[in-house]
């Protein structure tokens, strides 16, 4: 299936040639497989197999392209009052609440700057704003945000200050289940503040309720960059430490077998319900699909296969939401059981182990975070790019502080007598917890900056294949090492490529006016306030530009600027054959440009005033480019001054960053 989800998203959207050759598959290819099965012969089982992925392969196809041809929503061009319900919380900030609404039966998200007592899941409000269709900044490296938004099916975003928006007072409206359980999980945040001090509850919340809303870029910074953001995201090692308290107290007070396998299936609905309070991220639903399908299995004495229990769970993901595929908490949670199920078992089993069953389970521990990391590594260095070098060593360190902050909670809310007591002791294991990470973060090479291509990524799952494959078939032993040796040279050409970047200018798009030239390693500027150059060094943090060295500016220009290949002011940038031209008010005026040169780039800003047609007539730019921090109505002006003059017209709010290379 995954494989005609990621062919579907590939199609475009009104291909519907391709989505029918997808049904046609999938209809054949089922029915040809119940026709293998029926016919009962062990030489069928190869044909049968591949009939059934050829199957999955076309219900891929059929599921994805049904939910990326939803009806799209046009949204008024002016602000509106609009009747919204709040749906969750994304995030709480100083400032603002970051919230997913439902406005006339589709979602949208917005930010609503802090006005009284903050809302919450299922509260109706009002709402005056201007919706938009999600749309993309166009920064190198940046996130495909649009796309990301429309596969959560968000439709449209907005901001709304203070006096733009309220409460509807009484008014009461039905709202999903789903928003009822965030509702609850809202109130017991609530009873959290009462006991915790800011700096423990964002991640107190976090780790025993799944709410990372007030987690902040530091702290997540922190668990990132210490290879331990696992622990903060609710998944099955939190569920199978509830599973593991479940059973201690099974095995304390029920001593039939037949109770315990029916209080088991009992714990089914228990584990959906704490899913859904934690906001069912796909991880955890992940872990609850296995574990009900493995409590299931197990009343009914059936032979538990792993593998197959995964394969069931992916199914049903794809099946409810084939945009699961690209969620990074599902791609996670799934690779990091197969690389368990496919490493975990080729690694040392000392003798000396069986001993002592507490060394049986402490190693046991530290090989199954050593298998998920080798297999989750690539991936986590593709989405957050760059490699915890401690993860391992910070996992083990903080894990009796986890344990002992989950059980914590259980014992928070279900004895409230001793609220006070648990609190103090959560208190203190997550504020060390937290300094201990602090601690390793600050080793020398804690984390080491790197940004693989989806090609890397793999090649690299592709190595350790490679590399598996001799301990099950030893007869090939040798092409396996061949192929592995193969593979990784041709990764290290590719990742020596990655890194170099054609000379360019980008102009990024940006509240702040920013011009980046990148020349080579060594000598690269930035043309910025000290403001842009904070703003500047805070996107290159959360993207993949950090990775790349020739991203990285090697100063900031001081003003003015002359050497032998670069002369800036505060109104003229020139690099090699380019001339970049940045107006103030005095060009509109008399002020004639310092170079004579013909200009190739015009960069307007908020900081010029006056006439932009005849500024072009004078300075007969190859291209204007239209700064974010101007107004849309400021926009839209300059661009039809310029409508009909022979230049091209760049709006980077519209068109994304603008990016040009030396050689075009």
């Amino acid at each position: 299936m995954a494989i005609g989800i990621v062919a579907a998203g590939l199609m475009p959207r009104t291909d519907s040639i391709g989505v029918l050759g997808g049904a046609i598959v999938a209809e054949t290819g089922l029915i040809a497989a119940l026709v293998a099965v029926f016919m009962k012969k062990r030489q069928h089982t190869a044909l049968f197999v591949a009939l059934l992925m050829t199957a999955a392969c076309g219900m891929g196809i059929l599921s994805m392209w049904n939910s990326r041809n939803r009806p799209q929503v046009e949204w008024p061009e002016s602000k509106q009052l609009y009747r919204a319900q709040i749906l969750r919380i994304h995030k709480d900030n100083p400032r603002s609440w970051r919230v997913v609404c439902s406005i006339d039966g589709h979602r949208a998200q917005g930010v609503l700057v802090k006005s009284g007592s903050q809302p919450l899941p299922g509260d109706s409000i009002w709402l005056l704003t201007q919706i938009t269709r999600p749309k993309n900044y166009g920064n190198p490296g940046e996130m495909n945000y649009s796309a990301y938004l429309q596969r959560d099916q968000i439709d449209g975003t907005f901001m709304c200050y203070a006096k733009e928006w309220a409460p509807m007072g009484k008014y009461t409206a039905k709202f999903p289940s789903a928003t009822w359980f965030l509702r609850q999980r809202s109130k017991l945040v609530e009873r959290y503040k009462d006991y915790f001090s800011d700096h423990t509850l964002a991640v107190v919340a976090s780790l025993t309720l799944g709410d990372r809303s007030l987690i902040t870029s530091d702290t997540r910074t922190l668990f990132s960059q210490s290879g331990t953001a696992h622990v903060i995201a609710l998944s099955g090692f939190h569920l199978s430490i509830f599973i593991a308290i479940a059973n201690l107290f099974m095995w304390l007070f029920v001593r039939s077998r037949r109770w315990r396998m029916w209080l088991g299936l009992c714990l089914i609905p228990i584990m959906w319900a704490f899913c859904m309070l934690a906001g069912a991220p796909s991880s955890l639903v992940r872990a609850v699909i296995m574990a009900s399908l493995y409590q299931f299995l197990l009343a009914l004495q059936y032979d538990l296969q792993p593998l197959n229990l995964l394969s069931l769970a992916a199914i049903a993901f794809f099946l409810v939401s084939p945009n699961s595929l690209y969620d990074v908490g599902f791609q996670l949670s799934f690779v990091a059981m197969i690389a368990i199920y496919a490493v975990y078992p080729q690694l040392p089993q000392p003798g000396w182990l069986h001993k002592s069953k507490a060394l049986q389970f402490l190693y046991g521990t530290v090989m199954l975070s050593l298998a998920a990391q080798i297999g989750t590594f690539p991936i986590v260095a593709y989405h957050f790019h760059s490699i915890p070098l401690y993860g391992l060593l910070s996992t083990l360190l903080i894990l009796p502080f986890a344990y002992l902050i989950l059980g914590g909670g259980l014992a928070f809310f279900l004895i409230p007598p001793v609220q006070s007591v648990v609190a103090f002791i959560m208190e203190k294991a997550t504020t060390l917890m937290l300094a201990i990470l602090t601690t390793v973060s600050h080793w020398p090479l804690s984390h080491i900056a790197f940004a693989p291509t989806m090609w890397q990524v793999g090649l690299f799952y592709l190595s350790i294949g490679c590399l598996i494959a001799p301990f099950r078939q030893k007869g090939q032993k040798w092409l396996c090492l061949a192929i592995l040796a193969g593979l990784i040279v041709l990764c290290g050409r590719i990742a020596r490529g990655s890194l170099r970047l054609q000379p360019q200018i980008a102009i990024y798009n940006s509240y702040l006016p920013l011009v980046h030239i990148i020349g080579t390693e060594e000598e690269t500027a930035i043309w910025a306030s000290n403001d842009s150059l904070t703003e500047f060094q805070h996107r290159m943090a959360r993207n993949h530009l950090e990775a790349h060295k020739d991203y990285r500016p090697s100063r900031q220009m001081p003003l003015p600027t002359r050497t032998a290949t670069l002369y800036a002011d505060s109104t003229l940038i020139v690099w090699g054959s380019k001339t970049i031209a940045i107006p103030h008010r005095q060009y509109g005026n008399d002020h004639e440009p310092i170079a004579t040169r013909p200009t190739d780039i015009l960069f307007v800003t908020k900081a010029f005033r006056g006439s932009l047609r005849n500024l072009c007539l004078r300075l007969q730019p190859k291209t204007i480019v239209i700064g974010a921090d101007l107004s849309e109505q400021k926009q839209r002006k300059y661009a039809h001054e310029v409508a009909d003059l022979p230049v091209r017209c760049h709006i980077v709010s519209k068109d994304g960053a603008y990016i040009e290379h030396f050689s075009d």
